[in-house]
């Protein structure tokens, strides 16, 4: 018996050691960190149906996993453009695609990959994401790929790499090779082009430019009367909602802090839509009676009006008002779109000079009648900085879209200083 059980514990051993070298190799292939590494590796196979399941894994998995992210990015150092792309498009399905995550050498050359496409779209989208990068404003590629697409045979490509220079002029340290592009542009064969290089060129105080005469006058106050109580109470009773919008700008400007309260007080407890919701404005451009404004907003069943009450408080970042979304308000369409960008002027300027202005598109065709017809000029210059060019009233349409057009590009040149100012703590 003894020299039985001795002959079969080596065979017990062997099986068992057998089963073991099956068994963790197959656990090792199948464990979720392994096979994910197999699916990073394959993003730059050479076998395309093996890189396809690969960007299908990291479309479906990427953004609930920041080590596969942080992977991922690593393959952007692929040789091939086409595999480079492919790896672009599945971080962009996957909403991962986003400057400030990705490396400057990838995203940039992703701009230069985009300004090389066929056609404006692309090249203009290259351009205007360059003006993005403020971080980068010295950075000799970028300035490789602004001098480029302002070279570039179609003219929008070449006013859009211009507004791009101009956004990031003042990020950059070094700004000579920026006011050399915008010189370059002054004689465009394209007539808009080079009538907006002039003018940036007069923003920037470039010398031995020569300016239209009408840009001596963009830094002129504008005159304006002192308005009383009797004629701000007609401005807000008026039933066009522009004229209401001044109205509540100048009650703040010209009158005392006592009549704007009496004012606020009695058009809060009127049962007029239209006179509540102009005191909610009121409210909050003045600050004044917020507590009265919170408990009419719980009264409200409207929608309109509770919305905009809700955009008075937001003005003063109340509490009650966090989750109103201005540019949502926009979109739907119910709540009065001057209003809305009265109320973003007042709490970030910068949200609603993109949306009044819209410096990198065209701006909106009614803008000059809204800011001359119904003075609205106003309320820009109530808001507007001291250094910004200021509205020169008149019935000339020509020197409205000129001023139109100094206001976008001043906006432009501008618009990261803004930023800045509307990011730092109260």
């Amino acid at each position: 018996m003894t020299r039985t059980r001795h002959k079969r514990w080596p065979a017990a051993l062997i099986s068992l050691s057998l089963t073991l070298a099956l068994c963790v190799p197959v656990a090792y292939v199948s464990s979720p960190w392994v096979y994910q590494q197999v699916m990073i590796h394959r993003l730059t196979s050479n076998d395309l149906t093996k890189r396809q399941r690969s960007l299908s894994y990291v479309v479906a998995n990427i953004a609930q996993d920041e080590n596969l992210q942080r992977d991922v990015i690593k393959t952007l150092s692929v040789e091939d453009d086409k595999n480079f792309l492919q790896i672009v498009d599945a971080l962009q399905a996957a909403g991962c695609w986003d400057e400030s995550s990705i490396p400057a050498d990838p995203w940039l050359r992703w701009i230069d990959l985009l300004a090389k496409e066929p056609g404006v779209e692309a090249p203009i989208l290259a351009a205007q994401r360059l003006a993005d990068l403020q971080r980068l404003a010295d950075d000799p590629r970028l300035l490789d790929l602004l001098q480029s697409l302002s070279e570039h045979e179609q003219p929008d490509v070449r006013y859009n790499a211009m507004c791009a220079l101009a956004e990031l002029y003042q990020s950059a340290k070094d700004k000579a090779p920026y006011q050399t592009l915008i010189v370059s542009l002054l004689n465009d064969p394209n007539q808009q082009v080079a009538y907006h290089a002039t003018i940036f060129a007069c923003l920037m105080h470039l010398p031995d430019i020569d300016t239209f005469p009408w840009l001596d006058d963009a830094w002129r106050a504008p005159t304006d009367l002192h308005y009383n109580l009797t004629q701000i109470q007609s401005l807000l009773g008026s039933p066009d909602v522009a004229v209401r919008d001044v109205g509540c700008v100048l009650a703040v400007r010209d009158l005392d802090a006592n009549e704007v309260s009496q004012l606020i007080k009695a058009m809060l407890a009127d049962k007029n839509d239209q006179v509540r919701t102009t005191g909610a404005i009121l409210a909050g451009i003045s600050g004044q009676h917020l507590d009265l404004l919170t408990e009419k907003l719980k009264e409200q069943t409207d929608w309109v009006v509770a919305s905009t009450m809700k955009l008075g408080l937001w003005m003063n970042a109340d509490a009650s008002a966090t989750d109103l979304q201005p540019e949502v308000l926009l979109a739907q369409g119910d709540v009065p779109r001057t209003t809305i960008i009265l109320a973003m002027l007042h709490r970030d300027i910068l949200r609603a000079l993109d949306v009044l202005l819209n410096p990198r598109g065209e701006a909106p065709q009614d803008l000059t009648r809204l800011l001359e017809d119904y003075g609205w000029w106003r309320v820009l210059d109530y808001y507007l900085p001291e250094d910004a060019p200021r509205w020169q009233s008149t019935n000339d349409p020509a020197m409205q879209q000129q001023q139109v057009d100094l206001l976008c590009d001043w906006y432009l040149l501008n618009r990261h200083r803004l930023k800045q100012a509307t990011q730092q703590p109260d």
